[in-house]
């Protein structure tokens, strides 16, 4: 009679992560396999931490614990052993061992640091192996090795390589040695624990084949194969996690869906969160399943609806905002999935604000609109936009089958999808329309035509109904009672769906009127990752660069320009995280910015300690006002020195860049504007900057204004439009200006000198995108 399968673990233990048996046990657990562990060192966190603390088993207390076992005839019930570097006794009472050197590799492979053999190839591989075999490794698996043959791009050039392989050999008991090889694409990417968890996968997946003295080689090729398919899955599903974090700024709502619930006065009640998903195959492409997203939408406005407390009876309205991603539904209104590469396993039928896989679609695009449609082209600075829907729907036009678009019956704005699935309307937005589908409040059939896409295409697949749109506030359904009954409310209650809005333009409504009630003295700033800057008008004025005019896109009657920078928190954290003393002041830190900003407001006239550092901030390109994707960054000043100072001083000059860099985007966005701006509203992760805040004011000379609340400002954009759903007849300024709540506020200096000093360096900052472009002509004559 077999034993049923029991583990006995025999690794290290960390409190925070998941190496060692804090991965091993519960994999095997979930796999069906019961598991003892015993922890032979029980640490905080694992090793890839700055600091690590706990303590380590000795030799002789594991010997200990298995005498124990043994003497309690308990070390017989064990048919499996899980085990590293430290091989107890136990290893002759167990039926099937599988073990994990546990070395650190340290950019080699195991094999090679137990060898001595250089593995380049299958020659070298199959040599180190046969040396394994001579110390009676019966059967041994290189989990991952970078061979020569597979280090070639498909276009024959040798680049970074593309593939891992793995590399199975068993010797049977005459002596003959059996191998294998399995390729498998590489994930980029730094990840802890992999050795673990394809051990524990192993030991799972062989199960009684290797008990035997022989077996076909075949049963272990297959269960490899099962280990590496859970471990690309989980190995992806945790790069997209980290992505997304990463990723967080003034674009948080890409990593997870929110809801609050929000008074009438502008007071957050009640607040849920919940992660969505994200598959990403390569740095151009970024998608999402609208399926997920929805039922995060669903879980967040339960969760907050139960926390608040507040009688379901005197809730009255929802407002729904997003980014700016195109979801694709089939005719029945259910997800039209996008073709799924081999390696996926997520089904997706989003493209996300950022998938920019129609760049060149975009360039053939902003061509023809400068030659036929001008009007287009004008509303996109110039240019358009490979994030626009514009593009990408002619992308998907031009790549996809005839007959996956034939099934394609709605393509439309995350924002307006959340309101379909909530009222079941079809009527898009005029805010996701105008902005991101060159609408202009109607459509140009003729520019679709020129691409391929027919009237009846445009109206009901990218109009929802022909020529009409919903404004900012606007009432486009009430919820629908299988909505209703989800969350809880009577059948028969209506609850109001406000119109659909683009997550920066929620933050610009929670934020435009902290100080005044005309808007139009305001531009709301949204800066985090990236920055977003959104300036109403009742005037119609095209700037080159920049996006807009927008009629009706946020406040009635009026029009909305918008320009941004692809660079702001992030090149403040690639700066400081590139910069040598990096390493130290991980080790005295976890907060890397309050640290340099300390630093720098405990130093005497701390501002002009920059004063020959100069930096173009346009690492990744510039959106506004220049809309040129091929600017890159510049720094002038940099010395030999790698101290705390040094770093200081560049990340000072980092900071005041951006403020250059928002003045010139500020400055360009009032030509021909005769309304003049008094403040400045600041919204998105760099709000919780001081420092940021402050010299934002210092440069621009105008006072900077921040939410009260910081993170959820979108949250109070939404809930303003659903008071305006509600309250159909009230002026959408009134009750921008009722529920907006004002948090800190930063003045201009009022020392001559500083002003002085920050025109001097801002006039340096002009000269070095004219100087970047001289060294680009240069070198291109």
């Amino acid at each position: 009679m077999l034993k049923s399968p029991r583990v006995l673990s025999i690794q290290s233990h960390v409190v925070h992560g998941y190496v060692g048996n804090k991965c091993s046990v519960f994999t095997l657990q979930i796999l069906g396999y019961d598991v003892d562990p015993i922890n032979t060192v029980q640490l905080s966190n694992h090793t890839k931490y700055k600091k690590v603390t706990g303590h380590r088993l000795e030799g002789g207390e594991i010997a200990k614990l298995i005498e124990g076992l043994e003497d309690n005839n308990l070390l017989n019930e064990y048919t499996h052993l899980l085990t590293g570097y430290q091989g107890p006794s136990a290893l002759a009472m167990v039926e099937t061992t599988v073990m994990d050197p546990v070395l650190g590799d340290e950019g080699k492979m195991y094999v090679e640091l137990l060898t001595g053999i250089k593995v380049k190839n299958f020659d070298s591989a199959k040599k180190a192996l046969d040396v394994l075999h001579k110390f009676k490794a019966r059967t041994i698996i290189i989990t991952s090795a970078l061979l020569e043959e597979f280090q070639q791009n498909l276009d024959g050039k040798n680049d970074i390589p593309q593939d891992l392989c793995l590399i199975g050999s068993h010797q049977n008991s005459t002596g003959e040695v059996f191998q294998f090889s399995v390729r498998f694409p590489k994930i980029e990417g730094s990840f802890t624990g992999t050795g673990d968890l394809f051990a524990s996968l192993l030991l799972a997946n062989i199960k009684e084949v290797i008990i035997k003295d022989d077996f076909l080689i075949e049963y272990l090729m297959d269960a490899c194969v099962k280990c590496l398919s859970s471990m690309h899955l989980t190995l992806q599903k945790t790069k997209n996690s980290y992505l997304e974090k990463k990723l967080q700024g003034d674009r948080e709502d890409m990593a997870c869906r929110e809801s609050a619930v929000v008074s009438s006065h502008g007071d957050i009640i009640a607040f849920s969160s919940e992660k969505i998903l994200i598959k990403s195959e390569n740095k151009f492409e970024f998608e999402h399943c609208s399926d997920n997203i929805w039922n995060a939408v669903l879980k967040t406005m339960k969760e907050a609806i139960n926390f608040s407390n507040v009688e379901k009876s005197k809730i009255l309205g929802i407002g729904f905002d997003a980014t700016c991603s195109l979801v694709l539904l089939n005719h029945e209104g259910k997800k039209h999935n996008l073709p799924k590469p081999n390696t996926a396993s997520l089904e997706t039928n989003t493209l996300m604000w950022m998938d920019i896989r129609a760049a060149e679609v975009a360039k053939e695009i902003s061509v023809f609109c400068e030659k036929n449609y001008s009007e287009i082209i004008k509303s996109t600075g110039g240019s358009v936009s490979p994030e626009m829907s514009l593009s990408k729907i002619v992308y998907l036009k031009k790549v996809m089958e005839e007959s996956w678009f034939m099934e394609l019956g709605s393509a439309m704005e995350l924002p307006d999808f959340l309101t379909f699935k909530a009222t079941g309307s079809n009527v898009r937005s005029k805010n996701c329309l105008n902005c991101k589908w060159g609408y202009n409040n109607a459509w140009n059939y003729s520019f679709f035509e020129h691409f391929g896409l027919r009237k009846t295409d445009v109206d009901i697949k990218f109009g929802g109904v022909s020529n009409e749109a919903s404004e900012v506030g606007c009432r486009v359904g009430y919820l629908l009672p299988s909505v209703l009954e989800f969350l809880g409310f009577e059948k028969n209650q209506k609850i109001s769906v406000a119109s659909g809005l683009i997550d920066a333009y929620a933050g610009a409504l929670a934020s435009l009127a902290l100080e005044s009630k005309s808007v139009y003295d305001t531009i709301s700033l949204i800066a985090g990752t990236s920055t977003c800057h959104i300036l109403p008008s009742p005037h119609k004025n095209f700037v080159k660069g920049v996006w807009g005019p927008y009629e009706g896109v946020l406040i009635p009657n009026s029009y909305t320009l918008e320009g941004g920078s692809n660079c702001s928190g992030m090149l403040l954290m690639h700066l400081i995280e590139t910069h040598p003393y990096y390493k130290e002041l991980i080790k005295i830190t976890d907060d890397a910015i309050s640290y340099l900003n300390n630093f720098l407001t405990n130093c005497k006239d701390f501002q002009y300690k920059s004063k020959h550092f100069h930096i173009l901030p346009d690492f990744h390109g510039n959106r506004s006002p220049l809309s040129d994707i091929s600017v890159r960054g510049s720094i002038v000043g940099l010395g030999l020195g790698k101290g705390i100072e040094d770093l200081a001083i560049l990340y000072l000059a980092a900071v005041q860049a951006l403020c250059y860099s928002a003045k010139h985007v500020i400055t360009s966005m009032q030509e021909n504007n005769i309304d003049k701006l008094s403040f400045i509203s600041l919204a998105g992760g760099l709000v919780n900057n001081a420092l940021f805040c402050q010299t934002l004011a210092d440069v621009t000379q105008l006072p900077v204004l921040t939410p009260k609340y910081v993170d959820e400002c979108v949250l109070i954009g939404s809930a303003i439009t659903a008071q305006a759903s509600v309250n159909v007849d009230a002026n959408l300024v009134d009750i921008m200006s009722k529920m907006s709540k004002k948090g800190l506020s930063y003045v201009p200096p009022k020392s001559n000198t500083l002003v002085d000093f920050h025109q001097k360096k801002y006039t340096v900052f002009l000269k070095l995108y004219a100087d970047e472009k001289k060294y680009k002509e240069i070198m291109n004559d």
